[in-house]
């Protein structure tokens, strides 16, 4: 069916996409090495969506940024159909453990991101001392992000652990930089939390995998396999776009080139299934 579901539901239906990761900042000393330096604004980043056709997106605060929510939890209140947040937390902050549990969903907040992106960060995961996380979250019904790097043994026994526990696997479980070998054989490996019913995994950044000239069909080819193996009900796309070296609108028509079994597919993959998954209403 290729593009035709999508272009059908992009042209005919109400698809209303969702991006979901983008990241807006202010002015910061250090901006994220393998992203844009100018900081990206709500304001800007509306104009940005309208352009692409997207129509909502998921804020969370950058890692340079600091570990404040404020921005992008104005952003929100702002702009309620268009932004919902996904807050972080610092592991170090003696808040972390009261703010989880006494969290309810707020001004647009509809749960956390959590980093284990460097070897001391991996070692808090794999230690156990973030084990007192999982029931507070799976308890208040906390959606959870994760960025875990080669940890994917770990996430799956915390989510059969907590089958109420609603985690999402951030950039398809990938590190920085892999394409071709590597990005394939960290899709094998993603591909087995595809049993675990309360893992989903965003497909974001897709164009930074690829060896290809746009459309991008190597890494379009690997998205079909992890569509299959979880469903569609469970991969949100999203662009990471300040990251990106295309367009936001490319960034959009590469998923055209897919190739879609049907039209809820798309309404799931491209918006509804992440509205689902995280609670979100509008």
């Amino acid at each position: 069916m290729t593009g035709n579901a999508f272009l059908k539901v992009a042209t005919e239906g109400d698809l209303a996409i969702t991006d979901a990761q983008v990241h807006v900042w202010e002015r910061v000393a250090i901006p994220g090495r393998e992203h844009r330096k100018p900081p990206m604004a709500a304001h800007e980043l509306m104009l940005e969506m309208t352009r692409a056709g997207v129509r909502r997106a998921i804020l969370i605060p950058p890692s340079w940024a600091g570990d404040g929510n404020e921005l992008v939890v104005e952003a929100s209140k702002l702009q309620p159909r268009s932004f919902a947040v996904i807050g972080r937390l610092a592991f170090e902050d003696p808040a972390f453990r009261a703010t989880l549990e006494q969290w309810s969903p707020q001004n647009g907040m509809l749960g956390f991101r959590l980093l284990f992106n460097t070897p001391e960060y991996v070692e808090i995961l794999r230690g156990g001392t973030m084990d007192w996380v999982w029931p507070v979250a799976e308890r208040n019904q906390i959606p959870l992000m994760i960025l875990a790097h080669d940890s994917n043994d770990v996430l799956k026994r915390i989510a059969m652990g907590h089958p109420r526990l609603r985690l999402v696997i951030d950039h398809l479980g990938m590190t920085r930089g892999v394409s071709g070998l590597e990005f394939r054989e960290g899709i094998e490996r993603l591909l087995t939390l595809a049993s675990v019913p309360n893992i989903a995994v965003k497909a974001t950044a897709l164009p930074l995998y690829s060896e290809c000239d746009y459309p991008h069909v190597d890494v379009l080819e690997q998205i079909r396999r992890v569509i299959d193996a979880f469903s569609a009900d469970r991969v949100f796309w999203g662009t990471d776009l300040t990251r990106l070296r295309c367009s936001y609108r490319q960034a959009v028509e590469m998923m055209s080139h897919l190739e879609w079994k049907n039209e809820d597919e798309v309404e799931l993959v491209m918006g509804n299934a992440i509205l689902s998954w995280l609670g979100w209403r509008v």
